[in-house]
């Protein structure tokens, strides 16, 4: 499962979307800065609580600007932390990924569209992969933003998702496909296009709520190591307070 997991790096377990939050209006160029807060709680198959996430987004005049997403272990102790800066790229926003448990870091760097992934794993000198934003790349939590932004399109056709992995040095071909459609849900399956790397890579399952265009549960690998030194299927459900 290890192994499998270190193909979907980069896919921690998804910083999303509207929640109640709270306006400031600035009063010398009247932009309108909210900050939006949500948590998420990760169980195991076995129904058993192994982390909890705690988001924190910033959009100025409804443009995502920068989101922190905290894991805590279920003790309430952090065990790592995702930010992100859409400044540069809402796909493809330079973004920091830190493990404390597994003592490893990795996340992408970029100035226009000229980039830099990276990864530091334990006891290892930083390794670095260039690459040129292009068409249908995406990084970090930059893939759910994209869907979340199209979800009337995607619902009806496929759609091919070029993703950064720093965890590989490399970015994939995923193909994302729709599961089931009704009022209160849109149903997704994203998965490696190559039929190869299918016999070996997990699924990944994304349930959205179509009207308010949030993610309401994710089905897949954990990028989070827990407890025991192993990466593990998770089911993560999303809580709003609205």
């Amino acid at each position: 499962m290890k192994i499998c997991v270190q193909w979907m790096m980069g896919f921690s377990c998804l910083l999303l979307f509207c929640v109640q939050g709270f306006s400031i209006e600035s009063e010398a160029n009247q932009e309108k800065l909210n900050i939006e807060t949500f948590e998420a709680v990760a169980y195991s198959t076995e129904e058993k609580i192994l982390y909890r996430e705690l988001h924190r987004i910033q959009r100025k005049n409804q443009r995502i600007i920068h989101s922190e997403t905290l894991y805590l272990n279920p003790e309430g102790e952090k065990i790592a932390e995702m930010i992100s800066d859409y400044s540069n790229n809402i796909h493809v926003p330079n973004y920091r990924f830190s493990d404390e448990l597994q003592d490893y870091e990795d996340g992408v760097e970029c100035r226009h569209k000229e980039c830099v992934m990276y990864r530091i794993e334990s006891g290892s000198k930083k390794e670095i992969q260039e690459f040129s934003i292009a068409d249908r790349f995406f990084a970090g939590q930059g893939w759910h933003h994209y869907i979340r932004e199209n979800l009337e399109l995607l619902k009806h056709q496929q759609a091919t998702m070029n993703l950064i992995l720093p965890g590989r040095l490399d970015d994939f071909r995923l193909q994302l496909e729709t599961e089931g459609v009704s009022e209160k849900e849109i149903r997704f399956k994203l998965e490696f296009e190559h039929w190869l790397l299918k016999l070996f890579t997990p699924v990944l399952y994304l349930t959205y709520d179509p009207t308010k265009r949030r993610l309401m549960e994710y089905r897949g690998p954990s990028n989070i190591n827990t407890e025991d030194n192993e990466f593990k299927e998770v089911r993560i459900i999303y809580q709003y307070t609205d």
